[in-house]
């Protein structure tokens, strides 16, 4: 249902707003960062009215489409970059924001990677304003008692993974029972093996799930659930829960995004080490997963130049370093400010290094197929069956992704 604003005190409601910007928001986190952006837009633009209303994820979901075809509704949106935005776009959803961009050079305070999430057919239709890095979790002081080091290749990480199953500590700890996290495993091992283009086009549709190349990345997979080096029982725990294995130097290390640094506990946040997935093929140029978050305008508004006005607003790096001083992410223009933690450093230097960001699997297919393949890759975790998972991953692709909108 629709957040009492009121009774949340995220915003206060306004009939009569010139604005009206739709969040989703799901923590307390959140609630803070729009409270923010609300009271710095109040100061600097007291006569222009603005109203946040903010809904529960899976509500959001269904609106912002309602919204979208029936040109009704808010503003601005709070959404993700990546196929997430451009099956707006496609639709003619979506305001062009070019004018913003080569205006106010927003071209030099966003990384072309950044920048590309948000392209359509060469023009730019939102502006991202937080992202966060994806890698592995470690315990600094297990691998320096082992007298072990951060792998950099697929062969070093399995060498590490047999090494730390003879010495009784569980190399991967996962907790998927919200299916999820699986999907990190698929989505580095194809953009390591066959590279970021040929992973945009498989989970576009363009490309068959029997591809021959997609099976070597159930191969690799497959050697590590064979192996048996992940977790036992992962799939009866939440991501959080596989977080103690690594702080109580039970297993190895973890793939997660950089959102599980909040709820470490503050005795272990300093002995947590990052290190970024292994290369496979030194043929790929490495891409990294990076779910980026960006605002963007409906493309009929009629409150067209005070939009404009707030979409210039949060593309200032003042504005994104505010935001970001709450989000676990950080600031998508570049020359934001934000507090330097090992964690957070790490993973800067990883994706400002990188010349292309992949958002997460669900962010980058329609929800009609990323729901469905997630279960698949889930039921993959267990049997290890590469014919069934390639089987129903194509045919899911064909009822759903070669029928998208």
């Amino acid at each position: 249902m629709l957040f009492l604003i009121s009774i949340l005190v995220l915003l206060p409601m306004q009939l009569d707003a010139a604005i009206t910007v739709a969040v989703r928001s799901t923590s307390a986190n959140e609630r803070s960062n729009f409270i923010a952006l609300e009271k710095r837009f109040n100061l600097e633009y007291p006569d222009i009215k603005i109203k946040f209303v903010a809904y529960r994820t899976a509500q959001y979901k269904q609106l912002i489409s309602h919204w979208l075809s029936a040109n009704i509704g808010p503003d601005i949106f709070f959404w993700h970059a990546g196929e997430r935005l451009q099956q707006f776009v496609r639709n003619n959803y979506v305001a062009n924001l070019d004018d913003i961009w080569r205006e106010n050079k927003l071209y030099e305070s966003f990384t072309p990677s950044l920048t590309k999430l948000i392209s359509y057919e060469g023009s730019q239709y939102a502006v991202p304003i937080s992202y966060y890095h994806w890698g592995f979790y470690y315990n600094r002081e297990l691998f320096k008692d082992l007298s072990i080091s951060a792998p950099k290749t697929w062969q070093q990480f399995l060498e590490l993974c047999i090494k730390l199953k003879k010495l009784n500590i569980n190399p991967i700890s996962l907790g998927s029972s919200e299916l999820w996290p699986v999907a990190a495993w698929f989505d580095y091992l194809n953009l390591r093996i066959n590279g970021f283009q040929f992973h945009q086009s498989l989970l576009s549709g363009e490309l068959d799930f029997e591809d021959p190349r997609v099976r070597v990345v159930f191969e690799h997979w497959q050697e590590l659930i064979k192996g048996g080096y992940f977790l036992q029982g992962h799939e009866k725990l939440l991501w959080s829960e596989a977080l103690p294995f690594i702080y109580r130097k039970l297993s190895g290390f973890t793939l997660v995004g950089n959102f599980a640094a909040t709820i470490l506990p503050v005795e272990v946040k300093d002995k947590i080490g990052f290190f970024p997935f292994p290369i496979v093929s030194s043929e790929v140029e490495n891409a990294e997963e990076a779910p980026t978050d960006v605002f963007f305008m409906r493309a009929n508004t009629e409150n067209l130049q005070d939009a404009k006005l707030f979409m210039k607003f949060v593309a200032r790096a003042d504005i994104q370093t505010l935001y970001n001083q709450i989000s676990t992410g950080f600031p998508a223009n570049r020359n934001a400010v934000f507090e330097p933690t090992y964690l957070n450093l790490k993973g800067r230097d990883l994706l400002q290094g990188t010349k292309n960001i992949s958002q997460y699997f669900d962010r980058q297919t329609p929800e009609s197929f990323s729901t469905p393949a997630m279960a698949i890759l889930a039921e993959f975790m267990l049997d290890g069956d590469i014919d069934k998972v390639i089987h129903k991953l194509e045919a899911q692709r064909k009822e759903t992704l070669l029928n998208k909108n």
